[in-house]
């Protein structure tokens, strides 16, 4: 009587039907990839195979081979998987499971806000980001001013300076005030 193995759906059309065998983690991911749109990424089909060859490793169903280490290490199909009966179950996604997804469907009116949400959102750490410079290049241009009128004797060599940093200043204010307005036009579409 013949050992009995269940498989899910994209693992089997993998190893039984596509009959990869001596391949890597990555090479396995990339198979997920093509064969399925379960997952959203590159890493969330890579955490799948991960927990897949795991656990078929564990089952015996799989070996590792041990003349590579790290992401080289290759897996075959052992005799006790070639000679099972294999129970084709299909793919569930579990909440527990990490970074897998199966993309829900979204009408029209959901995908135009959420892409100006990712927009806003862009936008905002843009403005987050060049408000720190500012703030920054602000007090180094009260500092250079500082220092040009305790030393007056010296304030033509700190001039050039100090109005390089005032129009680098002027240039991020500019840039400020684009991305608020930019964010107050979104925010009203939404």
């Amino acid at each position: 009587m013949s050992n009995k193995v269940k498989l899910n759906e994209v693992v089997f059309k993998i190893l039984i039907e596509n009959k990869l065998d001596g391949f890597t983690v990555s090479d396995m991911r990339d198979c997920v990839l093509k064969v399925s749109n379960f997952f959203e990424s590159k890493e969330a089909a890579g955490a799948f195979v991960y927990r897949q060859v795991a656990a078929l490793e564990h089952k015996q169903l799989l070996s590792r081979s041990s003349k590579a280490k790290g992401k080289k290490r290759t897996y075959s199909q052992t005799q006790l998987l070639l000679n099972s009966e294999i129970i084709v179950k299909p793919y569930e996604f579990k909440k527990k499971a990490k970074l897998t997804h199966i993309a829900p469907k979204i009408n029209n009116k959901d995908l135009k806000v959420d892409s100006i949400s990712k927009l806003l959102n862009t936008v905002m750490q843009q403005k987050s980001q060049y408000e720190a410079e500012l703030t920054m290049l602000l007090s180094e241009t009260e500092e250079v001013k500082h220092i040009m009128s305790s030393f007056p004797e010296d304030s033509t060599h700190l001039q050039s300076l100090y109005l390089d940093l005032r129009n680098q200043s002027a240039t991020l204010c500019g840039k400020v005030n684009a991305l608020t307005k930019i964010i107050q036009l979104d925010k009203a579409k939404v």
